[in-house]
């Protein structure tokens, strides 16, 4: 993933002098509020350590792409790997031909996303996006020719133990987000 600005610039940190980073998100229902949301539990990162979920690590991102057009049709290849200061990687690898544009446009704050480390760390998205889908099982949409996906990292072990299976791929070409705290919110409006 890169971090680009409204214009599509990219995002420095001018600390480190990055502005990619992989995450690792899942799907999950609040215990306490039974909201559903997503769960941010590790982050990758040349940028802020330990960032604003407190689960970022160091570690070296790339990403290469390339982009392949005709008149009939475009191809993109893609890697990223990771490698992260403590030792180990992370690749992933895709090649796929583009796929159909679906325009995500959120009128209020409606994607949440909290903390693994601390689930009281939460910040809610109101999204605008462009999402590329690329493979789909439940519809049998597939545009990737390749994926590959390796790890040698411990701690993500058990997640990435041979057993997993791929269902969905959906790349975001364009994507931008006003970010609420809830928190910081709440201690504004009682100042």
């Amino acid at each position: 993933m890169t971090n680009n600005d409204y214009r599509s610039y990219p995002l420095v940190d001018t600390a480190v002098g990055t502005r990619l980073l992989l995450g690792f998100i899942f799907l999950a229902r609040n215990p306490d509020t039974g909201e559903r949301g997503l769960v941010h539990f590790q982050m990758f990162t040349g940028g802020a350590i330990p960032g604003r979920f407190h689960d970022a690590l160091p570690a070296r991102v790339k990403h290469d792409y390339h982009l392949v057009e005709d008149n009939a049709s475009s191809s993109m290849s893609e890697v990223y790997q990771v490698h992260p200061e403590a030792g180990g990687m992370i690749e992933v690898q895709l090649t796929y031909q583009r796929g159909p544009l679906v325009r995500r446009s959120a009128e209020h704050p409606n994607f949440p996303l909290w903390a693994a480390v601390d689930p009281t760390i939460m910040r809610v998205y109101q999204e605008d996006s462009v999402q590329e889908l690329l493979r789909n099982d439940f519809t049998g949409l597939n545009m990737i020719q390749n994926v590959t996906f390796r790890s040698t990292l411990a701690e993500l072990a058990d997640l990435f133990d041979g057993k997993e299976q791929l269902v969905a791929v959906i790349g975001n070409p364009h994507y931008m987000r006003k970010v609420f705290s809830p928190h910081s919110e709440q201690a504004s409006r009682e100042e």
